[in-house]
């Protein structure tokens, strides 16, 4: 995470990128593929990424960790990870999101988790049209990016519910949920429509 003077910044964004990947590897051919990822997503990047100027730190991807004991698991699947420090402008966080959303329209397999110190703040420009039981206190872990859309894993009803978690989900079970019923994840057009607007400024 980003940091000032050795204390954590409080104005960052941090963002998590997890490529369709079977959790049952090889740690050598897992890090080249990962490294091959982050090549290739900086690659999409690079002619917008070439003439910004950020006023802080950069957009940055490093590779998960393949030394750690919990690298790879249900709560937390292997993924790209980055945090920025946008300082007091603003303009750099939504930046990030704008190429996160780029990514995940050229890499269709992706979901992308981003928040900052706020939270889920992509729900922020979207306040007016979220479903009643979608709040600061019930996000954790809920809301991702995905094919250049926003989705919400909704609060399931009951144990039969498909396509929706109990509880706190795990960003593994977010991920997976993610992936098999995008369909029933996917946020109202309304929502999309408010969170295009504040990307596009």
């Amino acid at each position: 995470m980003a940091t000032q003077g050795g204390r954590v910044s409080e104005e960052y964004v941090k963002y998590k990128i997890f490529p369709a990947f079977d959790v049952v590897y090889d740690t050598k051919k897992a890090k080249q593929y990962f490294e091959e990822c982050r090549d290739s997503y900086l690659a999409t990047l690079s002619n917008v990424l070439i003439d910004y100027i950020w006023q802080n730190e950069a957009f940055s991807l490093k590779t998960f960790d393949v030394g750690s004991s919990d690298s790879v698991s249900e709560l937390s699947p292997p993924c790209l990870h980055g945090c920025t420090n946008y300082g007091d402008n603003c303009e750099d966080e939504w930046f990030i999101v704008y190429l996160l959303f780029e990514i995940s329209k050229e890499f269709p397999d992706l979901i992308i988790q981003v928040q900052d110190e706020d939270g889920e703040f992509l729900l922020i420009e979207a306040a007016d049209f979220l479903p009643k039981w979608l709040n600061p206190e019930t996000a954790e872990n809920r809301v991702y990016i995905h094919q250049g859309e926003i989705h919400a894993i909704p609060i399931a009803k009951s144990i039969s519910d498909v396509g929706a978690l109990p509880g706190t989900p795990s960003v593994g079970q977010a991920v997976q949920t993610i992936r098999s019923y995008s369909c029933r994840t996917r946020m109202p057009v309304k929502i999309q429509r408010a969170v295009k607007k504040r990307i596009d400024g």
